[in-house]
């Protein structure tokens, strides 16, 4: 297998288990409770793992700070985390909520990267968003008594 497709499938299992466990966390926990929680043991992770590609994590590693990417990645992860633990407190099931998150999210991306990345949406790419957003109104279209 590619390592391609292993980073792909990594995302996959990984958004799965997310997923699964958001929507299975007792609801009675305090959001930013389970979302410090989960980053505490994230740190964890990620301090143990970083050496197996690269090197461990540093002193110099501060210098990211300094720059702002850092700062929307963090305030973008926990609105991800917090948005998703409401979002199935309120009600959403599970496959409908990704599918609208996500296919919004593609939506969205695919405009900002032809408007500021030089990012080409062929005919084909754009019948692909057509439909996906087709897919999105069937899953959250009101369905009408016969």
């Amino acid at each position: 297998m590619t390592a391609k497709l292993l980073t792909i499938g990594l995302v996959v299992a990984s958004l799965v288990g997310y997923q699964l466990a958001q929507r299975t966390m007792p609801t009675g926990a305090n959001p930013f409770t389970v979302v410090a929680i989960a980053y505490f043991l994230g740190i964890i992770a990620c301090v143990l793992l970083a050496p197996g590609v690269g090197k461990p994590i540093g002193l110099e590693d501060a210098a990211l700070l300094k720059q702002w990417p850092i700062w929307v990645l963090a305030l973008s992860v926990v609105g991800i985390e917090i948005g998703y633990l409401l979002a199935y407190r309120a009600g959403w099931p599970l496959a409908t909520t990704t599918g609208v998150t996500y296919t919004s999210t593609m939506v969205l991306l695919a405009l900002i990267g032809a408007t500021f990345f030089s990012e080409s949406i062929s005919l084909r790419r754009a019948a692909g968003l057509a439909l996906a957003m087709g897919g999105v109104w069937l899953l959250v279209a009101p369905t009408r008594a016969p």
